[in-house]
């Protein structure tokens, strides 16, 4: 796979739990991001982060990424085969996008992001 032989990522870690019709984690991780691969219930899901730099827990998801990417508004958060075209066509961006050293200014506007995508699914 691509991620492993291009990029240097390794299997950091995984679980599983069965409760609440089955969650697990899937943790790939290289020198610079970490990409947590989410199944809930029939959900599946991509979260990034940067190696060193954020707080626990602060991540960005795929549609977030894109929109970074292309200001294309993407509400669609599954795990599909485009997904994949887009992140092995843009990996490199995400990489430099994700890992920046302005984890402020990245920060804010990733959080106003979530904002907007909040009130567009949610009113």
């Amino acid at each position: 796979m691509w991620l492993f032989s291009d990029y240097g990522f390794k299997i950091r870690d995984s679980e599983y739990s069965p409760s609440f019709g089955g969650e697990g984690l899937i943790r790939l991780e290289n020198e610079k991001i970490r990409i947590d691969l989410i199944s809930d219930r029939d959900h599946a899901y991509f979260e990034f982060s940067p190696i060193e730099g954020w707080e626990k827990g602060e991540t960005v998801t795929y549609d977030i990424i894109r929109q970074l990417i292309t200001n294309e508004v993407c509400d669609d958060t599954m795990i599909s085969e485009s997904q994949i075209v887009f992140l092995k066509a843009n990996f490199p961006k995400i990489i430099s996008l994700v890992a920046s050293p302005q984890k402020n200014d990245l920060l804010f506007k990733i959080r106003q992001l979530e904002r907007e995508r909040a009130k567009r699914l949610f009113g």
